[in-house]
């Protein structure tokens, strides 16, 4: 763990000479706007605060893959010489003698390289660990059978199905599919979609999916069939609202918010909690990765993975 430790020093000392010319006004720990205007320190990168005027640091493919559920922000998990750590994100990208094992998005290094915040579509990902798809394909097989025990597969529980506490859920990350057919995916293997109506059963499973490094976005058991009745579970109970359960999404328009405070009359956020006011055309709910789990009215036709629990309940 030292000679991790002293690796990294080293390489934040390194970083201060890789600075690419875009960049040549920013600190060793920032990186430049995409429009050019200011810097932005990579602590501060996808915190839920616009630093950047053109918002280029809350970026949404930016922050799937910069946050990560394990280790602190701005940091991601490494593992190398057979041990693991959480290290700058920048560290993970210049490490090479061995380089880091990890989940980080390579598309991510190549824009820390070029020293300004840039679509991650315009890169294309330099994977060092691996020279061939066939063993790309191989990282990603051992993956897969490492999750099946977390997702699909327990003794204790049907076919497609693992244990969570005493239930039976399946988590069919690997699909992608609308909320009306992720309905009838949960029917046809002796389920439904689940509902999480209380507190504890939500947190069970959020910290699952954490736990297991899911990333898929997954549809539950609510909808929003008319606004006379809002956001009800699939027996026809009402869906709490607000915190902790629903996500908190940016908006371009401005919320005002009813505060006690000398200038009140000033206070003025680009945030606010889901659902979306009436007439919205996002009836489904889903959990949502980008928001760390949290309840979000979706599109119905948006393709995302079911999550099921089994109707038999209790296993016995």
């Amino acid at each position: 763990m030292a000679s991790l430790k002293m690796s990294i020093l080293g390489l934040l000392l390194l970083a201060c000479l890789c600075a690419s010319a875009t960049s040549s006004e920013c600190d060793s720990d920032q990186i430049a706007c995409s429009d050019g205007d200011g810097c932005v320190r990579y602590y501060y990168i996808c915190d839920d605060d616009d630093d950047c005027y053109d918002d280029s640091d809350e970026d949404a493919d930016l922050c799937y893959a910069w946050r990560s559920y394990n280790c602190s922000r701005g940091q991601t998990s490494c593992t190398r010489n057979g041990e693991t750590a959480c290290v700058p994100i920048m560290s993970y990208c210049l490490m090479n003698d061995p380089p880091c094992e990890g989940d980080l998005d390579r598309r991510v290094c190549e824009m820390l390289k070029g020293g300004i915040l840039t679509e991650l579509s315009n890169f294309v990902a330099h994977d060092p660990i691996s020279g061939s798809n066939l063993n790309r394909s191989e990282v990603l097989a051992e993956k897969f059978m490492d999750l099946i025990p977390h997702t699909l597969s327990h003794d204790d529980c049907p076919q497609m199905y693992t244990k969570l506490g005493d239930q039976c859920l399946s988590l069919f990350y690997l699909g992608k599919i609308s909320w009306s057919e992720s309905r009838e995916f949960c029917a046809m293997i002796g389920g439904e979609l689940i509902t999480l109506p209380e507190i504890v059963h939500y947190a069970k499973v959020v910290q699952h999916l954490h736990q297991h490094e899911i990333t898929s976005d997954f549809w539950i058991g609510g909808t929003m069939e008319n606004e006379e009745e809002g956001w009800t579970w699939m027996d026809g109970t009402p869906i709490h609202k607000g915190s902790p359960f629903w996500a908190t999404r940016y908006s371009p328009i401005c919320v005002n918010r009813n505060v006690t405070a000398s200038r009140s009359d000033q206070v003025c956020y680009e945030y606010e909690q889901a659902p979306k006011a009436s007439g919205a055309s996002e009836q489904c709910l889903s959990l949502s990765f980008e928001h760390y789990f949290h309840m979000l009215d979706s599109d119905c036709m948006e393709r995302k993975s079911p999550l099921c629990i089994y109707k038999g309940g209790k296993e016995e």
